[in-house]
């Protein structure tokens, strides 16, 4: 029986503890008087380079953040400027290059990383890229959408369609209530005003620059993403195991639908078990 081998990686998405990163306090305008929640977060996030300051004195964290500017965001939480990732990088642009054509912005290879990851759809690019909403406020519910997509928990999201712990969850687009669930039950995002009466998400509410910091912040606490590259060898149908054989030579094996918290792709592709069974059969 022939069987045709296939480049595959596995990209797994853990739990871990989160490391802190000492930092002296480097913006005037961000003090424990006026953003006491947010100092921590902010410093953190400015020493890795995730998100940036005005200047070295000046991080204005009650601006607005953009929507273009929270995928920017997102693409250097999931590595974009790590090098290990240039060839990730390269098949994205390979791939999403001609659906991203028609849009003129000079982050091209950042939102091409983010639709090969799956954080955005090629029907979702107006919404994000596109030269009357990029530079708009990123709202609430959207960065709630955003996020759980960026830590490859839509799924997860999707299980979580029920009702809504917030007393305002008529104004959250009945698409996106999901997606708050989920932030709100791992505490990625939580109401905004809380009493024993109400509890508002204000999914309407534009997201800031310190809240921003915060959330991403909070999202390194939870997600790490490893990728490991591979030759897939066989697969059994019967227990739906993937086996393959890593760049070092070790034989593993992966469970695929048990393994929730992994993605398959095959050559830049999210590959569903059907699909790697019949490459590997010649099919």
């Amino acid at each position: 029986m022939f069987k045709k081998v296939i480049s595959i990686f596995v990209a797994l998405m853990l739990c871990l503890s989160f490391v802190s990163v000492m930092a002296a306090n480097v913006f005037d305008d961000v003090t424990e008087e006026n953003y006491s929640w947010a100092v921590k977060e902010i410093e953190e996030m400015a020493s890795m380079g995730i998100i940036k300051g005005y200047s070295e004195k000046q991080f204005g964290p009650a601006d607005d953040v953009t929507k273009i500017q929270a995928l920017l965001l997102c693409s250097r939480i999931l590595g974009y400027s790590d090098e290990n990732n240039n060839l990730f990088i390269e098949k994205a642009l390979e791939i999403y290059g001609d659906a991203l054509e028609n849009y003129e912005t000079p982050y091209i290879g950042e939102v091409a990383y983010l639709l090969y990851k799956g954080v955005l759809t090629a029907r979702e690019l107006p919404a994000y890229v596109g030269e009357e909403n990029a530079n708009l406020p990123l709202k609430r519910y959207e960065a709630a959408v955003l996020m759980t997509k960026a830590m490859g928990a839509a799924e997860k999201a999707e299980a979580m369609a029920g009702s809504s712990v917030f007393t305002d969850a008529a104004d959250i687009p009945a698409t996106a209530k999901p997606y708050v669930n989920y932030v709100n039950s791992i505490e990625l995002m939580m109401g905004v005003n809380k009493t024993d009466e109400v509890n508002e998400f204000a999914p309407l509410m534009n997201v800031n620059r310190a809240q921003m910091a915060v959330m991403l912040y909070r999202m390194m606490g939870i997600l790490k993403s490893e990728t490991e590259f591979g030759t897939v060898d066989s697969v059994n149908v019967l227990n739906e195991t993937i086996n393959y054989t890593t760049e070092d030579g070790e034989a593993k094996s992966l469970k695929y639908f048990n393994f929730k918290d992994a993605i398959v792709y095959i050559d830049g592709y999210i590959a569903e078990f059907d699909e790697i069974y019949k490459h590997c059969r010649g099919l």
